[in-house]
């Protein structure tokens, strides 16, 4: 579910989407029509109730077919004629509920997510976009439970160790927490906070998390030894739990936030190092970073990314010196961006820097930083 949780986007609404981004809305497919013929005049009950879901099952196929084709008010009149009509498909509430996320109509959002779980109360997809929904209206307490229902995707974690899993009991002071990352790099960084707060409370914590991210988790002192997934799996003593299972042991909300200050370090060495470099510009620096991977996006989806004409205001605007915090994808763009004569002397430089340690000094030494990836945030 990378993209960070509470990203606003929209997509299908599968199981594939869901084990690659989480993103909060989603579009299901209807299920095939198979067997059904058009009833004959005089046909009998059995036969026109199987007309009548060969109707269904054509509207709803054509309602997806407009969603993919970007015409949601469509694809809505359709969807609420269906339920209008009488139909018990919990795809049907879904779908609109994800068109009426797309349209910040978050009540009713929320309402339809609702009655598609009282038509299967076991739909994992609609337990997921509900527990975001909830999320994001303020209902923490139910948020984070029904969050739980991610687990039921695979491969969501980054590792599977052989101990017990931690079930939110008090943990003795001599035994051993290992939380284990999840989704996406950003989610890791955000979410590391809470070995913080679980250490205060005396238990022997660590973290598993890829390896490209132990050498700032170490300079942070949020683990002086991370793991990685594969040491992880090998784990057998002690107890585990999915890092952002975390919040919902602490009671984490807007009135309790448990982690405030900041808590991600870089070394004093690399800050230095590029206050030095970035000495010489004359104008205050502002970070940007406006695309996602987008393996990690739907073809659908929406609102992740930024265009990169976006910044071109503070281009023009303002006397600040730009700094890209792309790297990968979308860096290309840099090339033939209308504001590209604003970048920072250095960016070459920075362009080479992979290291989330030395990103991190080169983020601590921007007057602001934009971006719409959770991990550089």
């Amino acid at each position: 579910m990378q993209g960070g949780l509470g990203d606003y986007g929209n997509g299908l609404w599968d199981r594939a989407f869901l084990e690659a981004v989480g993103r909060r809305f989603g579009v299901d497919k209807p299920k095939r029509n198979r067997g059904t013929f058009p009833a004959k005049p005089g046909a009998s009950s059995k036969e026109q109730i199987t007309k009548s879901s060969s109707d269904h099952v054509a509207k709803e196929q054509q309602a997806v077919a407009l969603i993919n084709q970007g015409k949601l008010q469509e694809a809505e009149e359709i969807y609420r004629d269906l339920i209008a009509t009488g139909t018990r498909n919990h795809i049907v509430y879904g779908n609109l509920a994800a068109i009426c996320g797309m349209h910040s109509r978050f009540d009713e959002h929320i309402d339809l997510l609702k009655k598609a779980l009282e038509l299967k109360p076991n739909h994992p997809e609609a337990h997921y976009n509900l527990s975001i929904a909830e999320l994001q209206a303020g209902d923490y307490k139910s948020g984070w439970r029904r969050y739980e229902h991610r687990l039921q995707y695979r491969g969501i974690l980054d590792a599977n160790p052989c101990c017990e899993q931690w079930n939110g009991n008090e943990i003795a002071q001599d035994n051993k927490l290992l939380l284990v990352s999840e989704q996406g790099l950003g989610d890791t960084l955000q979410f590391m906070r809470y070995v913080i707060a679980l250490k205060s409370h005396g238990a022997s914590v660590s973290l598993c998390a890829p390896k490209k991210l132990h050498t700032l988790i170490q300079a942070s002192n949020i683990d002086p030894s991370p793991l990685t997934p594969q040491q992880a799996n090998k784990v057998s003593d002690g107890k585990w739990i999915p890092l952002l299972s975390v919040p919902k042991h602490l009671e984490v909300s807007p009135q309790n936030p448990i982690i405030t200050k900041p808590y991600i370090k870089t070394t004093k060495e690399l800050f230095t190092k590029w206050q030095e470099i970035l000495s010489t510009e004359q104008h205050p620096i502002i970070g940007i970073n406006w695309q996602e991977n987008p393996s990690h996006e739907s073809p659908n989806s929406k609102g992740s990314s930024l265009p990169r004409e976006t910044f071109a205001p503070i281009a023009l605007k303002t006397n600040a010196s730009l700094l890209s915090l792309q790297q990968g994808c979308g860096s290309e763009q840099l090339e033939t961006c209308s504001f590209t004569d604003r970048f920072v002397n250095c960016q070459d430089q920075i362009n080479d820097s992979w290291d989330f340690l030395e990103i991190a000094a080169i983020v601590d030494n921007c007057d602001l930083v934009i971006t719409s990836d959770t991990s550089i945030a």
